[in-house]
């Protein structure tokens, strides 16, 4: 993507969770060495605190794993094809206005629900309703993400 790119632009920090499990569970079920070692705080240059390992042992074993080797595109494309087939089809993609009107109207009648969301939040709920999620589920990730990622600081 390029850093111009409007998916980039509306990326903010607490995505970074959900994204992150993403890579760990494709490790593990390819058996992987953890790429989710390389990813680490700022603040305390170590990588988030439910991080399952030893990191010391996963970069090493990173740095010497054979990725070119290991078909790694043909097994991340049919990785996420069952990712994609394992979401419910209620899904209902939209574009960014539409998730936006269609969040602002959810958040009028949950305001007390939403007390704790703040404009970086928004963001990534829209990001996750123009991806199909309704409101509610959104709000819930990115609450979920936000907590474990505020743990890891």
């Amino acid at each position: 993507m390029h850093p111009k790119d409007a998916a980039v632009d509306r990326a903010v920090p607490v995505g970074l969770g959900m994204k992150l499990r993403f890579v760990e569970d494709f490790c593990r079920a390819n058996e992987f060495p953890n790429l989710a070692c390389l990813a680490v705080n700022p603040a305390t240059m170590r990588p988030r605190e439910g991080y399952q390992g030893d990191r010391e042992a996963d970069l090493r074993a990173v740095a010497a794993f054979d990725w070119a080797g290991a078909g790694v595109e043909t097994r991340l494309a049919a990785f996420a094809n069952e990712a994609r087939a394992a979401v419910p089809k209620r899904l209902k993609p939209r574009k960014e206005r539409p998730a936006d009107v269609s969040w602002y109207a959810w958040f009028c009648g949950h305001r007390e629900a939403c007390k704790e969301v703040t404009g970086d939040d928004k963001k990534e709920i829209i990001n996750l309703m123009m991806s199909g999620l309704d409101p509610e589920t959104a709000l819930r990730r990115v609450l979920a993400a936000k907590a474990e990622f505020a743990g890891a600081a």
